[in-house]
């Protein structure tokens, strides 16, 4: 019994770190250089080249 109230209480805490930490929020891309070197990091290599090839001659 005691260990399933401590459960509660320590994943109602957790959740409330969570949100406090969320809600300051992580600086923008363009304020940080790690992050706007991964900016495009989840697409695909043709995606990639793909969108330079967009960049360099664009679409009328």
């Amino acid at each position: 019994m005691v260990a399933g109230v401590a459960l509660v209480v320590f994943l109602i805490g957790a959740f409330w770190y969570g949100s406090r930490r969320r809600r300051r929020g992580a600086p923008p891309a363009t304020q940080n250089p790690a992050a706007r070197q991964r900016e495009d990091s989840w697409q695909t290599p043709e995606e990639r080249v793909r969108d330079q090839e967009d960049q360099e001659h664009p679409r009328s």
